[in-house]
């Protein structure tokens, strides 16, 4: 599943807009980010062009560990 289908369908679930969801997640990363003293903590393993991921890096990131078993420790 890619990152816009994963909002479209969270949208969907919540009844909500995708933008809302979207803004929901940046939310909560920029909060995890900045709890890590802006660092990012574990966020900073995830690929992104920028320095902080963008909730679409995050779900790309997120749906490759669960579906591939990556990050297991």
């Amino acid at each position: 599943m890619n990152a816009k289908r994963a909002l479209y369908e969270a949208a969907k679930q919540e009844r909500i807009t995708e933008a809302k969801v979207r803004s929901e997640i940046q939310k909560a990363i920029d909060i995890a980010w900045w709890d890590a003293g802006g660092s990012g903590g574990r966020l900073s393993e995830v690929p992104c062009k920028g320095v902080v991921p963008t909730p679409e890096e995050l779900l790309e990131y997120l749906y490759a560990q669960l579906a591939f078993g990556g990050g297991q420790k």
